[in-house]
């Protein structure tokens, strides 16, 4: 190979090595668009008629994760937590529980409602655990989805 081939190809491997570095420093960016569209399509409007009080919390998730959040609740106010998850990564599970660890709710024993409305006698915090199933799939390829987590609150007539 002459000297302008080698110049050449290895030219044409920075470029190729640049390209893909850019491509993947927008990755994030893609994926925080892609649930934030989820969950503006497919999520908030299951708070109706509740009223979302700003609480949204998303993430990508893939099948066999977990999280936990605490969220906080004010007394006197009637709220709805919903839960979902896009349909790649099935019936997404969720409890909702006190501090102490006690279950309040388990959306698997109340046929996989994506949703708990109830009200807060006292201001108190409460915390949140989703769980996505494990992969039955027959490929290796592993889906990975946006899971939500939207709080709304109703307002007195």
């Amino acid at each position: 190979m002459d000297c302008n081939a080698l110049k050449q190809k290895k030219m044409k491997r920075s470029l190729q090595c640049s390209f893909l570095l850019i491509l993947l420093s927008f990755l994030p960016g893609m994926m925080h668009a892609q649930c934030k569209g989820f969950v503006k399509k497919s999520g908030l409007p299951k708070l109706t008629p509740f009223i979302s009080n700003g609480q949204v919390q998303s993430s990508q998730m893939r099948p066999g994760d977990n999280a936990e959040i605490v969220l906080s609740f004010f007394s006197g106010q009637d709220y709805r937590i919903v839960v979902t998850g896009q349909p790649i990564l099935g019936n997404v599970r969720f409890k909702v529980k006190d501090m102490q660890g006690n279950v309040l709710f388990n959306n698997s024993e109340s046929d996989d409602v994506d949703f708990f409305d109830f009200r807060v006698a006292n201001s108190q915090q409460l915390k949140v655990e989703v769980l996505v199933p494990a992969y039955s799939g027959d490929n290796n390829i592993v889906p990975n989805g946006c899971v939500a987590v939207i709080v709304g609150f109703k307002t007195e007539k």
